[in-house]
């Protein structure tokens, strides 16, 4: 299970086109049983 909030998740994101590792990372996500995407705008994306 991974928990995300916008924050964390564009920061991991952020992190993963760094390194080239953007593949794996969006991959191990989607891997997951059910993904929820709530307030999405309410924080800022940086």
């Amino acid at each position: 299970m991974s928990w995300f909030t916008l924050e964390t998740l564009t920061a991991t994101i952020g992190r993963a086109r760094v390194d080239a590792s953007i593949a794996k990372v969006v991959a191990r996500i989607c891997r997951s049983d059910l993904i929820v995407c709530d307030d999405i705008g309410a924080l800022p994306a940086g």
